[in-house]
């Protein structure tokens, strides 16, 4: 198409995926592995999601800014077929501010109003469903001080890494803490420090 650069994988339009049928309608199959394929766009012809409900704190856009300046693009912001972004507002603004020309971009061909906007959804919310594991986290980031890499990369602040680190209970809001004496869980305010019963 003109105007639009093409990577060489992506010289034909996005397929649909096949998928062979199933007892349960609830549960789609692959009937065979097909490619994801990514697109380079001008920036530009990318448009926001102006009923996005996923609101951006400060420091998300910053942190992105730092991982792709140091690791590249491993996303692309994922469109429907009119552009619109699915997938990928918070890289989306963050090459904004870098300033970059072309992005990589996948069209999700083939998917309903309504699954798209339920695709929107799931894509942020299945992330909070996710827990830290503390000890893991710990160690991973004590490997990665001893290898010299800027804990800054990881999106955690030098206060988080240095919490975890010492082996304190962890400040951020989004980390709960298993309660020893039960199945109950904690919550740590990452202002005043004060701990909730969740």
């Amino acid at each position: 198409m003109k105007g639009r650069r093409k990577s060489t994988a992506a010289a034909v339009a996005d397929p649909v995926r096949p998928v062979s049928t199933h007892s349960d309608p609830d549960i789609i199959t692959p009937a065979e592995p097909s490619p994801i394929l990514v697109h380079d766009w001008p920036i530009d012809h990318v448009k926001p999601y102006p009923g996005n409900a996923r609101q951006l704190s400060d420091r998300a856009i910053p942190a992105l800014v730092r991982s792709i300046r140091e690791f590249g693009w491993r996303q692309p912001i994922v469109v429907d077929e009119d552009g619109v972004i699915i997938v990928g507002h918070t890289r989306w603004l963050a090459a904004k501010l870098l300033e970059l020309k072309w992005v990589p971009v996948h069209v999700a061909r083939g998917l309903s109003p309504a699954k798209v906007a339920a695709y929107r959804l799931a894509d942020n919310r299945t992330a909070d469903n996710a827990e830290w594991d503390l000890v893991l986290l710990e160690k991973e980031i004590g490997e990665l001080r001893d290898m010299e890499i800027d804990l800054a990369l990881t999106g955690f602040t030098s206060a988080e890494t240095d919490r975890t680190l010492t082996g304190n209970d962890y400040a951020h809001p989004e980390i709960q803490t298993p309660n020893k004496g039960g199945s109950s869980k904690t919550v740590e305010c990452p202002g005043c420090g004060h701990v909730f019963d969740r």
